[in-house]
């Protein structure tokens, strides 16, 4: 199922009686287990209804004597399983899956890597009518604005695209930071007020004007001198913006430049964002880009992005310190 399939049931008060919750994204895990966890039961209930253990602590007997008991005074008890990846043998949970007890509703959270589908449990998991099966996976960067922009609709709140932007690139695709971040804005911006990049910068602490978004933008315009000041902030600043995450989202950048060469109908905007992999809010800047840096130029500058990752790495760098090397590596990307 899709995280959006489970919310959709969960807010029709349909209730599976096993949630397994597994893959790499944990963001969508947290907010199924948080609500089982804290608004399905009341607070009364809770009392002798909740049972919360950690997969490092317990093994699939405790599970299985915690899932069978009987609820007290309530209709039904919530199990929640954390940490279960560190668990051993979850075969052996396949005869409580198949047959669970209806007043019990068992919550599984593997995180950070997917079930070993060779296991006979994954099968019985993923038939069962009586399980909620998610499997989730890391959003990719061109996915991130849209995921934002969700969470401001949610909250009845608007954000300028600037402000997305410099969200998604300096925190990335970290969706539990990002949505912890966002609650920050929520809390010290007046509801009806829209949020912008100078809030960003304000309570969030990154620098509107001296990031890797703003450094990206500005290669694409060849502003030599916006890149040299960018670039005097790096130097000083370096816990903002290492060499190495510098040359990894210019790389992603001209890789996205790149792409643009092989979309052969260009005339569909959303399709031609999706083939290059970024967000159709940032598609414009793109389109700028392609004009003043060939193919030729292209490829040439992901082979200079190449060399000073290593370079940034140690490999034949010699006595140069992190800023020269961005300096010469800047130099050489625009030029």
């Amino acid at each position: 199922m899709k995280y959006e399939d489970i919310t959709k049931e969960l807010k029709l008060k349909k209730y599976r009686a096993i949630y397994f919750l597994s893959g790499e994204e944990q963001y969508y895990i947290d907010k199924i287990s948080d609500f089982f966890e804290h608004k399905f039961l009341s607070e009364d209930e809770k009392d002798f209804n909740l049972t919360v253990m950690y997969g490092r602590d317990i093994n699939v007997g405790d599970i299985l004597t915690a899932a069978k008991r009987f609820p007290m005074m309530a209709e039904k008890q919530v199990v929640i399983i954390k940490e279960a990846q560190a668990l051993g043998n979850m075969d052996l949970l396949k005869s409580y899956i198949e047959n669970p007890l209806n007043s019990t509703i068992l919550v599984i959270c593997y995180k950070h890597k997917k079930l070993d589908k060779r296991q006979v449990v994954s099968k019985v998991l993923t038939k069962s009518d009586n399980v909620a099966f998610l499997e989730t996976k890391k959003l990719y960067d061109s996915q991130l604005p849209a995921f934002l922009t969700q969470i401001v609709k949610a909250k009845s709140r608007t954000i300028d695209n600037k402000a997305i932007a410099l969200m998604c690139e300096s925190i990335g695709n970290d969706l539990c930071r990002l949505y912890n971040e966002m609650d920050k804005l929520f809390m010290n911006i007046p509801k009806g007020e829209k949020i912008k990049s100078e809030h960003v910068e304000k309570y969030i602490g990154i620098s509107k004007d001296y990031n890797v978004f703003e450094l990206n933008n500005a290669v694409g315009t060849r502003d030599i001198l916006k890149i040299n000041r960018i670039v005097n902030y790096f130097e000083a600043n370096s816990r903002d913006a290492s060499l190495i995450y510098v040359i990894s989202m210019q790389y992603i950048y001209f890789t996205a430049l790149l792409s643009y060469s092989f979309v052969k109908d260009k005339s569909d905007k959303n399709a031609l964002a999706k083939a290059m992999g970024i967000s159709p809010f940032f598609l414009k800047d793109y389109l700028a880009a392609v004009k003043i840096y060939t193919p030729a130029k292209v490829v040439a500058n992901i082979a200079i992005l190449r060399e000073f990752d290593l370079k940034a790495k140690g490999l034949g760098v010699g006595r140069a310190t992190s800023g020269e090397l961005l300096r010469e590596m800047m130099f050489k990307l625009t030029h």
